[in-house]
């Protein structure tokens, strides 16, 4: 039985280090999930927001034909409701001036010139031929015209003579939106949302209020027992910022990030932080006597998670005290960035990682120091992924391939720095606030030149930044690693997890918006996962690059 045993082990020893055994496996994984995507974009069963999700992606794509196709679909549903028709309609008729693609890096995938993407006749006929009732589509008739000729007049004529029609004010309020005057707006939601039923437009009321910081309208409306439920935490937050009482801002917090999850972009991130906890945990030797003990590693997740508590009050905090905000500007936008996003963020985690600190110093393990510090951004990238892929939707799916190790390099080199800094404070302790002001830097314009326009153009800089914090961090790990023989090779583990995720996020991505789209989306940010891939066999022994 013991050779038997010893035998099963050395064959799988063998295999997860055969290059081409390596190769077939992620060759392997992928396929199974784009198959698997393929078929799950048939057997999914779409609700009507995320179908009109699918419908104005495939506008902005220039997918002129799939669009009135979803869209013909759609109004032929009898539980299609009218606020999600006026939506779509929205998009449709942004997607008539101009659609372009724009990847992670600012370079335009597909623009297209200025040309009519949808026949305005088309959509006319889709939605005289709905299951709508006649005055919705009327409405939906006039918010459509309005929007084509950028002038309230054919829903201005209705509200002359139908003032207190339903889901009148609500295609004002849509109009308003795509127009960029989200005053005017916020007031077409308020007038519908003194219907009994108009529960979507009262929300939309109080964000809209919420992002022109009128926080004495939500206040307001706040008194109404009509908006009992739709005033939200973070609206709670935002009135108790106005009047400076922090203690409720610390308070509402967790309510706020709770009533942002979702079950499949919670799941999802979830997946996403096993997969990198795996890898983590064999990176870090725990079966080793001199790796990281495991127990730390666990206890570092939820800590990590816990670090967005005061991320979030910061984040108000600072808003409030300091005034920093994005104007779309550069300096502006690298200054928020950078003093805003990522001084608070790696902050926050390495204020979380302090819990776990005495048991780091005393056991003065490098391996273990770097592993536990990861695993704290881990699970800050756990919580942040899932909540902030329910809020902005399949925009931020790259997150789920690129945060997780983002947080745990940054984190992990932080924490690193700090440990050596208390070991050795004369040689160390300054290089500890270099590095931690590098990493800060170095965050802060990884996101500036992924979400500040002006600095589109200088995208590339994200991927460059990801690449050399990922060629840090596997330098360092290669160093501290012991030559051991290991059953399952950590280069296998490695692609097989990464492998897996790519293919989670495709399937999921295929069940809510398409395979088509959901490989145009995931591309781009599968560039990056590649360079950190590389990154890590250049480094890291047992590869497919080097083998010492």
């Amino acid at each position: 039985m013991k050779k038997r045993t010893m035998h099963w082990r050395q064959t799988l020893r063998i295999r997860t280090q055969d290059p081409t055994f390596l190769w077939r496996m992620v060759i392997g994984i992928l396929a199974a999930g784009v198959l698997a995507a393929y078929l799950m974009q048939f057997v999914a069963v779409e609700s009507p927001p995320d179908r009109g999700q699918q419908i104005a992606m495939a506008a902005a794509l220039g997918e002129t034909s799939q669009a009135l196709r979803l869209f013909e679909q759609m109004l032929a549903d009898s539980a299609t409701e009218p606020e999600d028709v006026f939506r779509v309609l929205r998009s449709l008729a942004r997607a008539q001036s101009q659609s372009l693609i724009v990847s992670r890096f600012g370079s335009e995938i597909e623009p297209q010139t200025s040309v009519s993407l949808l026949e305005s006749a088309a959509v006319d006929a889709r939605l005289k031929a709905s299951s709508l009732s006649v005055g919705e589509k009327q409405i939906s008739l006039a918010l459509w015209r309005s929007l084509l000729a950028g002038d309230p007049a054919a829903l201005a004529a209705l509200d002359q003579v139908a003032t207190k029609s339903r889901y009148l004010q609500h295609a004002l309020g849509v109009f308003y939106e795509a127009m960029e005057n989200p005053f005017e707006a916020a007031v077409a939601y308020e007038r519908e949302g003194a219907l009994t039923e108009a529960e979507r437009a009262r929300k939309r009321a109080v964000e809209l209020y919420l992002q022109i910081d009128d926080v004495k309208a939500v206040e307001r409306l706040a008194k109404d027992p009509l908006y009992r439920d739709a005033i939200p935490a973070f609206a709670c937050i935002r009135m108790a910022v106005e009047r400076r009482d922090w203690a409720t801002v610390w308070r509402e917090i967790p309510r706020g990030v709770w009533q942002r999850f979702t079950p499949g972009a919670a799941s999802l991130a979830v997946i996403a932080g096993i997969g990198w906890l795996l890898i983590a945990l064999q990176s870090g030797q725990i079966l080793h006597a001199r790796g990281a003990r495991w127990w730390l590693c666990l206890a570092a997740i939820p800590l990590g998670v816990l670090s967005v508590w005061p991320t979030l009050f910061l984040l108000y905090w600072q808003e409030a005290t300091w005034g920093l905000e994005d104007r779309g500007d550069v300096v502006s936008g690298v200054r928020y960035h950078v003093l805003s996003v990522g001084l608070r963020e790696e902050f926050c985690k390495l204020l979380l990682l302090l819990p776990l600190m005495p048991w780091l110093v005393r056991r003065r393990n490098e391996l273990e120091t770097l592993i536990v510090s990861a695993c704290v951004g881990l699970g800050f990238a756990i919580e942040e992924n899932a909540g902030y892929f329910a809020v902005n939707g399949g925009n931020t799916v790259g997150r789920f391939l690129t945060a997780n190790f983002f947080h745990m390099a940054s984190t992990g080199l932080v924490g690193l720095a700090f440990a050596r800094g208390i070991w050795h404070v004369r040689e160390k302790g300054l290089e500890f606030l270099a590095v931690f002001g590098v990493i800060v830097f170095a965050h802060g314009f990884y996101d500036a030149a992924i979400g500040v326009a002006a600095l589109a153009q200088y995208g590339i800089a994200s991927a460059i930044i990801y690449i050399l914090l990922a060629y840090q961090f596997f330098h360092e790990l290669r160093g501290m690693r012991a030559t051991t023989q290991e059953t399952i090779s950590l280069t296998a583990n490695f692609l097989g997890c990464v492998s897996l995720l790519a293919s989670f996020t495709l399937i999921y991505l295929s069940y809510r918006f398409g395979l088509e789209m959901a490989a145009r989306l995931l591309v781009p940010e599968l560039l990056s996962t590649a360079l950190m891939g590389y990154m890590f066999l250049r480094e890291m022994p047992n590869s497919l690059l080097r083998n010492s």
